[in-house]
Order: structure tokens, then C-alpha cells, then sequence
């Protein structure tokens, strides 16, 4: 075959002719000539023909002239078949060209319309023949307008000619017309390929779905799936793809993927007016359930079974989203809530009845093969930043507590406090312990690591607040003295023995540190109490057992005002009885009172007989015969008294109330006998009772100095029969110190 030497303008006209041209241009006298060739490609002996022909210059291809006969007077063929003669793409890549659309007509150096056509045989079943011509538009207008599996037959014989056609000739002449053929069924294909993406993409898209459509893509899919074997087909002179499996299954899933990613990130798109990522979840919820069934569905019908398309689609679903949740979502700076909402979502809205595992996508979808949602290294990030966020939003809800605290001590506000089951009740017990308890349970929703490290969390920032609480409050009230001081300093109590109590169930480091900080500031509590009781009671206390005091009850008056004043509230000591959220961690408590309590009052109901007592030991007064009994009564009244208002206000020390009365029975009593049976008592009762404390009460009582030897005598072997000596939680007298010098007015007998 010979082919004639063209320049790249002069092929660009001639492959443009369209076939009115060649039609009405009789005068060139240039007849259709055609040649023939054995499609070896083909074993039913089919013949295709080609005939290309420019109204001015180009070439012809010839055959015999028996192939001639045969175009002219059509023989009898057994089938079909039609075979398209493309122009050069070249020929439209000119100036004049469209640039939205490349296969429209051109216009001709002259300005005529100009369309680029091959003829096509068609030899039908009853022995007629004819010929039917395609241009490379009318192809693209049959890709366009859906005729896939049409077009895919026309480009698919195009391409095994030009196969065969792959001679040295066509290959040493880079601008021949056979190269530019082979860049037109390139491009075809591209566009076809364009073409099935877009109705892949379409798929799950809002309309309804063209399944006529979908079905021809999916049979030229399989089509050409099922055509090429043998991947050394190709001879390696025509393009890098002619001749050589296009794998569009391949294309398939990866444009399945593309849409998928698409569908994903369009709800991003929807909620990006600052809406909650939560939200945002369970839009993207409704988009996954709604196209997995919609693939189920109608999508299913459209495939054949070696497609897999509910499992394609499954794991492409799973793919995007979990790339969407890694790049779209965790990507950004969450606040605290989005970051729980993520996690929750991923651990367990994401496998559950509403998603993946909806029992409507059962059978054709088995979820149970999925793996994790998120790789392990993005996992734990995302843990990591929960807990770095959940870390700060305790802080601030701490820091903000503790400020609140701060401007109520300022204003002189009475404490929030409410009274239950006779309990001061207040925000530092309800809200932190709900706080802790609602992070704990929500995050062992999510897993128990999580629950774990939020008790971690929450212990380590309360353990933070507890001391300066103590601090500041201690502080205010030196330099304001304030009434509500009382109110103020039950509650706290109350909330750090509430918190403490709930530690006992968790045994971890931080667990342990906030107990201890808990108890520390308890401690600095009771002792500041106790300086602040001392400092109030001490100057009333030293007007006891004087000669004043045997005449006035002012002075004891004033020091159950006093005791009053800042005992009164401790009566509302104990575990507040509030139910917070359920969990192992943090059980409902049904107990009013706790071993805070009892201490505490033990403490002050302790301070007070001994103070009592050790005005005694000052040794300021002396009683005469005639008022002893007087004196005697009044000490038994006042002890008795400050026994039933502890007693009251919740302490549980019975061991302290026989103290005064006792001793009171003492120096009330003249015969020496009942003194000794008397004495015997208060040893038995009081086994720390010294020989000194002995001489000092015999010397309030006034007793001469052989009796007072006699009893001190007795006493000594009292004291070798008594019980051993108690715990230091049970001493009373080892407290009480005796003067070494005595300076007092002294009554005589």
C-alpha cells in the first residue's frame, strides 16, 4: 500500500471533507474505491472496508478488482456488521474549533461546513447490502445521547482494524492518517469512558435512577472484560493503551469510590454553618443507610453477580467515611462535646442497629467482615485529644467554681445550700460529683480505658482546687470574722467527706493523692475551727470556778452563746444524701452521717469538758464547808448541759459525759467513804486520771490535809486495779494540764 507524503495543513482539509462534499464534487471524476482485507480478528469471515477520499488531495486505498465487483454488486454475506471509517482527530484540533464541544463540524478554508465521515458496509440477512457512514461527532453523539453498547461496538472494530493495519508503513509516518485514526478511537474511548463514570457517579444521586443506562454500562464493562485475554496483544506502534485491556472494572470501582467520597463529603458541605459535629453525624447516618439500600435495591438489579456491587459499595462506604471523619472532621480544632460526639460515633453509633449493622441491609451486606473504622495510630490521637480537652474542661469548670465561691465570700451571699435529710447540701457536692459521675459514665460507654483515664482526669483536677479552697476560705474569714463563716464551712465539709467517700471504691494514684488532699484540707478546717472556738470561749472559760462565778451564770451564759453560735450548724454534719447518675464507680449513698461527723463533734464535745475540767486544775478557788454542795450542783448542771447540747448536735462520745458530774460528786461530798466510792468511779471511767489531777479537785473541794492524805492514798491502789491506760481517742486527762505553781483565794474551813 502506498501511502502519499501530505503536508500537516493539507491533511487537516482533506481528513475534514464531509460527505456532501464527496458527493456533489462529481466533476473530480475520483470513484469510491475500496480494498479488501481478512478480518483475521474475527472467525465468522467477515470483511470489513475502508475508503477514505478528500475532494482535493489525499489518498486511496485499493483492492483487487474483484473486491471492487464485490462493493459494487453486493454479495450474499451471512451476517451483519458495521464498520466505521473515522477522519484524523488531528483534523479538528484547528483553529476554529469549539472548545466545549470537539466533535462538532469544522468549517473548510472556504467557510463551507465540513464534517470528517467513514462509510460503513452493512450486509444484511436477506443479501442486500449498503453502506452506512459515521463521523467521529455522530459516534460521540451516540456516547452522549446513551447508546453505550452501540458506540462501544463501532469503536471496538475501529480499533481491531487499526490493529491490523499496524504495518512499518503506517508506523514510520507520524503524521500519517492512520496515526490520527488511532488518536480518534483513543479519544472515543476516553469520552465513553467519561460517559460510564458519569452514570456510575449518578448512580445514588437524588433523581431517580436510569437503570436501562446503568445496565449498559455494565455490559460493555463486561463486554470488554470478556474480550481481551491475552495482555501481549498489543504491537507496541500505535498508543500506550490500543490494542491492550482497558480494565474498566477497575474504573468501575474506583468511580464507585469517587461517588461514594462525594455523597460523604456533600453533608460536610450541608453542615458547615457552624452546626454541631453531632449533627453532622447523624446526617452523614441517614446519607450511608439510605444509599446502601438504595444500592440493595434497584442498583443491585442492574449487575451481574461477578460485579459485587453491595460489597464494592460497602467497603467503599466504609473507606470514605473513614477517611472523612480523618481528614474532614478530626482535622479541625473540636471542642470537647464534638470530640465525644466523634468517638461515641465511631465506637458505637457507627456498628450499631441504625448503620452498619441495620438489619434491612441483611443479607447482601455482611458488615461483620468490616474492620475498625479508624486505623489504631488515629484511634488513639483521637482519645488522646479527648482527654487533653476533657483535662481543660474540668479546669475551667473548676477555676470557675472556685471564682464563684470567691465573689459570694465578697458579697457576704448566703451559701446555695439546700437541707436534706437534715444535711447542708451544695453545689461543690452535687455538681462535682454529678460532673465526675456524667464523664465517667459517658465515657465508659465508649470503652473502659477512657472511663478509667476520665476518673484520672477528673480526681487529678479536683485534688487541684480542694487546697486553694481551703486556703482562700480560711483566709477570708480571718479578715472578715463573717457570720456566715459557719454556713459556709459545714458545706465544704460536707462536700469534701461526700467526695471522699466515693475514692473508696478506686484504687488508682491520682484516687489516692485527691483523698489525701481531701483529708488535708479537712484537717486545716477543724483546726482552724477549733483556734477560732478557743479564741471566742477562752476568755468565758477563765470565768469558770472563780468566786464570781459562784454568784453569776453570765459568765457560762455567754459561753453557750458563743458555742452556740459556731456549734449550731454542725448539726447539719454528714454524707448528703443525693442520688447522682448511676455507676460502679459512683453508687447512690442512703447515709446521713458520716465518720466526719462523729470526729468532729467528738473533737468539739471533747474541748469542752476538758476546758471545763482544766479550770479546775488553775486551782482559783477553794470552797468552804457551806457552799460546797452549792458549787457542787452548779458544776453537775453546766457539765450536764454541755453533754446534752453535743449530744444533740450528733456525738456519739457517751465516755465524756460522766466527767463533770463526777467529779462534781467529789467535792460535793462530806464523808470520806462515799468521796472514795465516788473517786473509784471516776478512775474506773478515766484510767489517764493522775495523782495531780486527784489533789487538785480535793483541793477545790477544800478537803484538810489527813483526808487529803487518805484519798490520795486509796487513789493509789485504785490506780494499780484500773484497766490499762486508753487509746489516745479515749484519753481526757492526759490533756489536761496542773499548774505547777498555784496562786488562788483560799475559803476557810
Amino acid at each position: 500500500m502506498e501511502v502519499k507524503e501530505q503536508s500537516s495543513e493539507g491533511s487537516l482539509s482533506s481528513m475534514a471533507s464531509s460527505q456532501n462534499e464527496q458527493t456533489n464534487n462529481t466533476e473530480d471524476g475520483a470513484d469510491l474505491k475500496c480494498s479488501k482485507r481478512e478480518d483475521t480478528s474475527f472467525k465468522s469471515g467477515l470483511v470489513a472496508r475502508w475508503s477514505f477520499r478528500d475532494s482535493k488531495r489525499g489518498y486511496e486505498k485499493y483492492g483487487n478488482d474483484e473486491d471492487a465487483m464485490e462493493m459494487k454488486s453486493p454479495g450474499k454475506r451471512k451476517s451483519n456488521i458495521i464498520r466505521r471509517v473515522s477522519g484524523s482527530f488531528g483534523s479538528f484540533r484547528v483553529k476554529n474549533r469549539r472548545k466545549s464541544d470537539p466533535y462538532l463540524p469544522l468549517k473548510s478554508d472556504n467557510g463551507n461546513t465540513t464534517e470528517t465521515r467513514g462509510k460503513i458496509e452493512e450486509v444484511c440477512e436477506d443479501g442486500s447490502s449498503g453502506f452506512k457512514i459515521y463521523s467521529v461527532m455522530e459516534v460521540y453523539e451516540l456516547i452522549r445521547n446513551g447508546k453505550l453498547q452501540e458506540a462501544y461496538s463501532i469503536i471496538q472494530r475501529m480499533e481491531k482494524e487499526l490493529l491490523e493495519e499496524d504495518t512499518p508503513e503506517a508506523s514510520d509516518n507520524s503524521c500519517s492518517d492512520h496515526n490520527r485514526r488511532v488518536k480518534d478511537v483513543e479519544y472515543l474511548y476516553k469520552h465513553l469512558v467519561e460517559k460510564m463514570r458519569a452514570v456510575i457517579k449518578d448512580t445514588l444521586g437524588k433523581g431517580s435512577l436510569d437503570a436501562e443506562l446503568l445496565r449498559a454500562v455494565v455490559n460493555v464493562i463486561g463486554e470488554e472484560e470478556g474480550q481481551w485475554i491475552d495482555h501481549q496483544q498489543m504491537t507496541g506502534t500505535l498508543s500506550n493503551t490500543l490494542g491492550s485491556p482497558r480494565k474498566w472494572k477497575d474504573v468501575w470501582k474506583e468511580t464507585v469510590e469517587e461517588s461514594v467520597k462525594e455523597r460523604i463529603n456533600s453533608v460536610l458541605l450541608a453542615s458547615e454553618k457552624k452546626e454541631c459535629v453531632a449533627l453532622h453525624l447523624t446526617l452523614v447516618t441517614k446519607r450511608v443507610i439510605g444509599d446502601l439500600l438504595k444500592v440493595k435495591g434497584p442498583v443491585k438489579t442492574c449487575y451481574t453477580e461477578n460485579f459485587g456491587v453491595c460489597d464494592t459499595y460497602m467497603h467503599a462506604f466504609h473507606r470514605m467515611v473513614s477517611r472523612h471523619i480523618t481528614d474532614n472532621l478530626l482535622s479541625r480544632s473540636l471542642e470537647f462535646k464534638d470530640l465525644h460526639s466523634v468517638l461515641a460515633w465511631v465506637t458505637n453509633t457507627y456498628q450499631c442497629e441504625s448503620l452498619m449493622g441495620n438489619p434491612d441491609l441483611k443479607p447482601e451486606f455482611n458488615t461483620e467482615i468490616l474492620g475498625p473504622l479508624l486505623d489504631a495510630d488515629v484511634l488513639d490521637k483521637l482519645q488522646s485529644n479527648y482527654l487533653i480537652s476533657l483535662k481543660a474542661t474540668i479546669a475551667k469548670y473548676m477555676e470557675n467554681f472556685f471564682l464563684i465561691q470567691n465573689k459570694n465570700w465578697a458579697r457576704e451571699n448566703e451559701p446555695d445550700i439546700e437541707i436534706l435529710d437534715g444535711i447542708y447540701t451544695s453545689e461543690l457536692y452535687i455538681d462535682i460529683q454529678e460532673m465526675i459521675g456524667q464523664h465517667v459514665i459517658e465515657s465508659g460507654n465508649i470503652s473502659e480505658y477512657l472511663k478509667n483515664e476520665t476518673l484520672r482526669v477528673c480526681f487529678g483536677e479536683v485534688a487541684q482546687i480542694i487546697p486553694r479552697l481551703a486556703e482562700e476560705f480560711i483566709c477570708w474569714d480571718q479578715t472578715k470574722s463573717s457570720p456566715l463563716f459557719m454556713k459556709y464551712f459545714v458545706t465544704y465539709i460536707n462536700g469534701f467527706c461526700g467526695i471522699r467517700s466515693k475514692l473508696k471504691t478506686t484504687d488508682t494514684t491520682e484516687s489516692k493523692e485527691l483523698e489525701a488532699k481531701i483529708t488535708s484540707a479537712i484537717k486545716e478546717f477543724k483546726k482552724y475551727f477549733f483556734k477560732k472556738l478557743e479564741q471566742k470561749t477562752q476568755p468565758l472559760f477563765q470565768k469558770l470556778l472563780t468566786t464570781k462565778w459562784m454568784s453569776s451564770n453570765e459568765a457560762f451564759q455567754k459561753l453557750d452563746e458563743e458555742v452556740s453560735l459556731l456549734s449550731q450548724d454542725l448539726q447539719h454534719l454528714g454524707l448528703p444524701a443525693v442520688k447522682i447518675p448511676d455507676s460502679d464507680d459512683f453508687p447512690p449513698e442512703t447515709a446521713t452521717i458520716c465518720t466526719c461527723k462523729v470526729d468532729f463533734l467528738t473533737e468539739v464535745h471533747k474541748y469542752l469538758v476538758k476546758e471545763y475540767i482544766s479550770q479546775i486544775m488553775k486551782q482559783r478557788l477553794r470552797l468552804k464547808r457551806t457552799n460546797r454542795g452549792e458549787a457542787a450542783d452548779k458544776m453537775r448542771e453546766e457539765g450536764e448541759f454541755i453533754n446534752r447540747k453535743i449530744t444533740k448536735l450528733g456525738s456519739e462520745s457517751d465516755w465524756l459525759c460522766p466527767a463533770i458530774p463526777l467529779i462534781s460528786e467529789v467535792v460535793g461530798i462530806k464523808e470520806e467513804e462515799s468521796m472514795k466510792a465516788h473517786l473509784k468511779q471516776l478512775v474506773s471511767q478515766y484510767p489517764d486520771l493522775s495523782e495531780e489531777h486527784v489533789s487538785t479537785i480535793l483541793y477545790l473541794q477544800g478537803t484538810g490535809r489527813r483526808k487529803k492524805m487518805s484519798m490520795l492514798h486509796h487513789f493509789k491502789k485504785l490506780k494499780k486495779d484500773a484497766r490499762a491506760m486508753p487509746g489516745a481517742d479515749r484519753s481526757l486527762f492526759l490533756t489536761i494540764e496542773v499548774p505547777t505553781q498555784v496562786q488562788c483565794i483560799s475559803f476557810l474551813i
